[in-house]
């Protein structure tokens, strides 16, 4: 195969096989598909070849780069030493002398332990952009670039040619019975015999070079977006004295920069137009129901020489888990009871009172429960009003640590806080709950296990097994949020280390490699049993006890401070004013929280008569959060009291009393008369408005 000028061997074999492939799919007879299948094999190998002399200048860089991480660490610890002694020698000198001269020394050691802090700084922004620029870009590029193998490429190349000779072989032999001769027969003539040996040929192709295009796309576009992010990075870290010099001579090639970066782009835009083809090729080879009984014959038998060497008792290895578990609601006790009776149904009905959720004024307010068929009913004041219907297979229950009569009932939705009448009741209500949350949780399970008896001794599926394994790691501490961000969407994604996190996260543990962090799905992976042995006795509470033991409280305000106080993550908006008014049109709570946070949003949209004006005069619903939102961000309002006047005018009463509720808080509303609101809420007759007002003045 001969490359174009500027594409390389890589480049060259993804056009021609792309085009070459597209062909054949369309009309195998007529192809030339398989006249270039050791063309690509040989073309293949070259790849691997030279992606192996790429890795090993990249791990010269890596080692390098390693190495300067590890220099300006040291670097850092020996200045964070230097102005801690200064810090105490100049303590000491004050405290045990009183020479004048002691004491400017003192001086000069304080001032060189507060320039030692300033250096300090520097050197870790400059280490933490180093090893997140170059550092990790490249141990992930060599890391990828030494798993590329070619080997289903060969196999599958060796297995379509050795089908082709016999075949071709077997033509002349049925021509020679039937009286005469036949010539070399070409691959478009034996295309159907050879159809399955094509596929997996097209498919292995498919494989290699989608993994040769991650590697070139770290090592080209993604690593020079590494390198200006750590330009960046520096720029913005040296405004000070420091970068001057840095900055003139960063002048100098920023021309040259932006021409490379638009060549890269332009090559990356074409990379990702060939990745999305290889991606609609092996999604059609895989449809294709040839290959899908191929394929399955192939994983049906790795996975069975996979179990019988990995193979754990499940009720085993849930036992073993137990010894480590101190919830009292553990589904080991799916073993007795009711787990074997799923069918066996429980009620249980009286009165409860459940706490209500207003924020001012909580309150305990009687109602009728009941306990049926799988589910909790809980009525309402009005019981004509058909009752809230709570699932119980998605519910737990726990007694409450403040009150002895007082119970828990965690729901999807939200979490119920309910009282008895005495403790033993609550005990009865409790014990009803936990029993029928585990007799629905058994149905559900006995469901889902085949009934046929295949060699298991325990008398249990193997899907059954699974099943609880799941269920028992999703109910260890702290498994029921991502490990990672404590987000609560999508938490099934395991690792081998013993971390649930959730799907975005799970990206993140992928582009560390198998050799830090394997994950699967708790749903559409099969787990072998010997893999639930970690994350089993383990929990998300127990991993970030361990990986974030060094973690410091004082990280954690920084983090907190930036976030809330000085916005630093907040999405930059080029007109905040005109974003905000067309969020207020349009009730788009969000792009109008965003505007809001914007350090350049101007006093405009809050003038008498303005966007903000409008939309509290409306008066729907999407209004007072804003209003609080507006409140509790402290957002000055010209002529908070005009647009007060018009909400008691209108009758808004929740309006009134959400620019009353943070007065204290908000300049909006310093200078606001109260007194003057009192009088004309009686004048338009608004008489719970003025009792409202009337308790705001004290």
């Amino acid at each position: 195969m001969i490359a174009r000028e500027g594409e390389g061997c890589y480049g060259a074999m993804l056009n021609s096989f792309t085009t070459s492939m597209k062909a054949d799919l369309d009309s195998p007879v007529t192809s030339n598909f398989g006249n270039r299948v050791m063309e690509y094999r040989a073309d293949a190998q070259r790849i691997v070849e030279e992606t192996e002399s790429h890795i090993v200048d990249m791990e010269r860089l890596r080692k390098i780069g390693k190495d300067v991480e590890e220099a300006l660490s040291s670097l850092s610890k020996h200045f964070v030493a230097f102005g801690q002694a200064a810090k105490e020698i100049a303590t000491k000198w004050t405290s045990k002398s009183e020479s004048q001269y002691d004491s400017d020394v003192a001086v000069v050691l304080m001032k060189m332990e507060c320039y030692i802090k300033d250096e300090v700084d520097l050197t870790n922004m400059q280490m933490h952009n180093w090893q997140g620029n170059i550092v990790s870009p490249l141990q992930t590029l060599v890391e990828n670039g030494r798993e590329i193998r070619n080997r289903g490429v060969e196999r599958s190349c060796r297995d379509y040619e050795n089908k082709y000779v016999k075949a071709e072989a077997d033509a002349r032999k049925h021509a020679k019975h039937a009286g005469y001769t036949r010539g070399q027969l070409g691959h478009g003539e034996l295309a159907e015999q050879l159809a399955r040996e094509r596929l997996m040929v097209q498919y292995e192709l498919c494989k290699f070079l989608m993994s040769v295009d991650a590697v070139e796309d770290r090592r080209g576009p993604q690593l020079l977006r590494h390198f200006m992010e750590l330009v960046r990075n520096q720029n913005s870290i040296g405004i000070s004295r420091y970068y001057v010099n840095r900055i003139k001579v960063n002048e100098d090639f920023r021309h040259d920069m932006s021409k490379l970066e638009e060549r890269m782009m332009a090559r990356n835009a074409n990379r990702c137009a060939q990745r999305n083809l290889l991606w609609d090729l092996k999604s059609q080879l895989e449809g294709n129901e040839e290959f899908s009984r191929s394929i399955s014959g192939r994983r049906s038998c790795g996975r069975d020489s996979v179990n019988r060497g990995s193979r754990l008792s499940g009720i085993n290895l849930i036992s073993a888990s137990n010894a480590l578990s101190t919830e009292n609601d553990s589904l080991s006790e799916l073993a007795t009871s009711t787990a074997f009776f799923p069918d066996l149904d429980f009620t249980q009905s009286g009165y409860l009172y459940k706490k209500s959720t207003k924020k001012l004024h909580k309150q305990w307010q009687k109602r009728r429960c009941r306990i049926e068929d799988g589910h909790f009913w809980l009525s309402h004041s009005d019981e004509t009003i058909p009752p809230t219907k709570l699932n119980l297979l998605v519910s737990d229950c726990k007694p409450s640590v403040d009150d002895s009569k007082a119970f828990d009932l965690y729901c999807r939705e939200r979490t119920y806080h309910l009282q008895a009448d005495s403790e033993t009741d609550a005990k009865r209500w409790i014990l009803a709950l936990k029993r029928e949350i585990t007799r629905v949780k058994a149905k559900m399970l006995s469901a889902e296990t085949p009934q046929g008896n295949e060699g298991n001794g325990s008398g249990l599926s193997e899907m059954y097994e699974r099943k609880l394994r799941v269920a028992k790691v999703q109910q260890l501490p702290g498994n029921n949020v991502c490990a990672d961000c404590s987000s609560k969407e999508d938490v099934q994604w395991l690792s081998n280390l013993g971390a649930l996190v959730c799907i975005a996260c799970s990206g993140v543990h992928r582009e560390l490699g198998v050799h830090v962090s394997r994950i699967q799905s708790l749903n559409l992976d099969v787990i072998s049993p010997i893999e639930f042995l970690v994350p089993l006795s383990s929990g998300n509470h127990m991993i970030n006890r361990l990986f974030e033991y060094d973690i410091t409280k004082f990280d954690r305000q920084r983090f907190i401070q930036m976030k809330y106080r000085d916005h630093a993550f907040v999405q930059k908006l080029d007109d905040p004013d005109t974003s905000l008014t067309e969020a207020f049109g349009d009730r788009d709570f969000e792009n109008a929280y965003k505007a809001l946070l914007s350090p350049e949003l101007t006093k405009k949209p809050f003038l008498l008569n303005g966007p903000f004006h409008q939309m509290i005069l409306r008066g729907a619903s999407f209004s007072l959060p804003l209003a609080d939102l507006v409140m509790q961000l402290r957002i000055e309002v010209p002529d908070m009291e005009a647009i007060m006047m018009d909400s008691i005018r209108l009758g808004h009463a929740d309006m009134v009393a959400v620019l009353l509720r943070y007065r204290s808080l908000s300049s909006a509303v310093h200078g606001i008369h109260l007194h003057s609101l009192i009088a004309y809420a009686k004048k338009v007759d608004q008489k719970k408005i003025v009792e409202m007002v009337y308790f705001a003045t004290y």
